[in-house]
């Protein structure tokens, strides 16, 4: 009684997923973008990077399934679309990541009332570019109704 078996191995053009870019400070003060990619592909491939249709001549770290493309001390030069880019011999996959001047999310770290009618408010965010302006939206939490006005400065 003979026994065989057979492995079949299906190959397909690469499958790219961005991710968030992270943020790094480094040791001179300023700031790296982490840039990432995660290919699925079978052939392994190759993957190359672009900002804004130029092809970059810098080369990405992987593990096999996940690329990183550093951008170190990020300045408004470097702002852009980033294209990950991955070929093997069936086809290619692509997907970009934007690296904006665009301040993140607004994280309050301090909060405090001055007088019965003030409070005075500590925020950071995070950005490329300098941030040129600030908005803040407040109402009256105890006034049913009450309109939302704003301050800019």
């Amino acid at each position: 009684n003979a026994n065989d078996f057979m492995v079949l191995e299906v190959q397909y053009q690469p499958q790219v997923t961005s991710l968030s870019p992270q943020l790094v400070p480094d040791h001179s003060g300023g700031r790296s973008a982490y840039l990432r990619c995660q290919v699925d592909a079978s052939p392994a491939s190759s993957v190359i990077w672009y900002r804004n249709d130029l092809l970059l001549n810098k080369v990405s770290t992987s593990n096999t399934t996940h690329y990183t493309l550093i951008v170190d001390r990020v300045g408004e030069s470097d702002l852009g679309r980033y294209e990950c880019i991955a070929r093997n011999n069936i086809g290619e996959g692509r997907d970009s990541i934007l690296l904006s001047g665009r301040p993140t999310h607004v994280t309050i770290s301090d909060s405090s009332y001055t007088s019965v009618s003030s409070i005075q408010l500590t925020w950071q965010t995070e950005s490329f570019a300098p941030v040129a302006n600030t908005t803040i939206f407040y109402r009256k939490s105890d006034y049913y109704g009450s309109v939302w006005s704003h301050l800019v400065f």
